[in-house]
Order: C-alpha cells, then structure tokens, then sequence
C-alpha cells in the first residue's frame, strides 16, 4: 500500500506498475488462496504513523481553484507560450530540470507572474531528490523573482495541494506557507533513501 501523495506509476500495463518515491511502502497486503478461494488475507503496517481506514474521521472540504497548470520545462519551450501559460492562470507548477530550472530568460516572465498574483512552485523532473533554491545562479534567480521550490514533493503532488490551496486562499504569502506545510506525506523529511524498485 502506497501514499497517493508519493506514489509513481512506473509501467504501462504492469500489475506491480505502483511504486512509492521517496519512502517505503506504508504497508504490504499478503493474500493466500486455494481453489480459487482467499485463505487468508492480512496486512503488515510497516509505517506506525499510518492510520487505518475508520481510525480517523474524513473531513470533506472541496473548495478548489481549477485555474492551475503543471507546466514541464523542456529546452525549446517557446518564451511566448511559456508567458502565457504564466499569465492565464492564477497558479503554476514548474516541473523544472534538475533541481527545478528554467531556461534564465525566463526568470523574468516568473517574476511578472508573481508580481501580478500568480502563485509558482517549481518541483523537478527527476525522481529522486529535492528541488533547492540556491546550488546554482539560475535556482537562486528564480527564488529572487518569486518562485516557491517545493522540496521533493511530486508534480502531481504539487499540481494537486495548489489547485486546493488556492480553492482557499489568493494570499501569496500563505498560500507558500500552505504549499510548504507537510499535511498528508507529500513532503518528506529528508532526502537520502531511494528505495529500490
């Protein structure tokens, strides 16, 4: 069993496909069967913080802001179409190379972005690791122009928490400080560990 928040699929069409990025698995399923019958069926918890379904009552609360984009970097993204996509919506999720760059002549189409209201958080492309705003230039411009480096969290993470979080607030200084806050496994504590696949 998987976090949705950290979970990756890793194969089209294979049964095992699902993989937790980041950390273990929060715990294993063990079925037997004989003669097309469950014998048994048990699961071993393998993370203690994981709480069982019916242990905690859900809160529903939907508000959401579909005004948001995932937006992958790639090299020959045209400057024009990467304004836009900053411009037309009220937030971005950078899936940037490495740590989280862009190409550095669009650092300034960010910080117009942000000036105007536009929330941008930048995730990496990789599958392992965390973004981080300050081992190179390019990272460290970014920051300065206003874009919120996501720690490890996933794209689709990312992509995820900000259509919620901005269903609650326009603020940018909360809505960074609500991106950033760890409520359901999306962002781990350290980077270090990559589980095999």
């Amino acid at each position: 069993m998987h976090l949705g928040t950290r979970v990756r699929k890793f194969h089209t069409s294979r049964r095992d496909t699902f993989r937790s990025v980041g950390r273990g698995p929060v715990a294993r399923v063990f079925l037997e069967a004989r003669g097309g019958r469950i014998v048994e069926k048990r699961i071993e918890v393998l993370d203690k913080e994981w709480r069982r379904r019916g242990e905690v009552k859900p809160g529903i609360d939907a508000r959401a802001n579909p005004n948001v984009f995932l937006l992958k970097f790639f090299p020959g993204v045209k400057r024009e179409v990467f304004e836009r996509i900053l411009l037309e919506h009220d937030g971005v999720v950078i899936e940037g190379t490495g740590f989280g760059h862009v190409r550095e002549d669009l650092i300034p189409l960010i910080g117009e972005a942000v000036e105007s209201g536009v929330f941008v958080g930048v995730t990496s492309q990789t599958i392992f690791g965390r973004t981080h705003s300050h081992v190179y230039s390019t990272a460290v411009k970014m920051a300065e122009a206003g874009a919120v480096f996501l720690e490890d969290m996933l794209p689709e993470a990312a992509f995820a928490k900000l259509v919620w979080v901005l269903g609650h607030t326009r603020n940018l200084k909360k809505a960074r400080e609500m991106m950033l806050k760890n409520c359901a496994g999306e962002i781990t504590e350290r980077s270090g560990i990559e589980w095999s696949l």
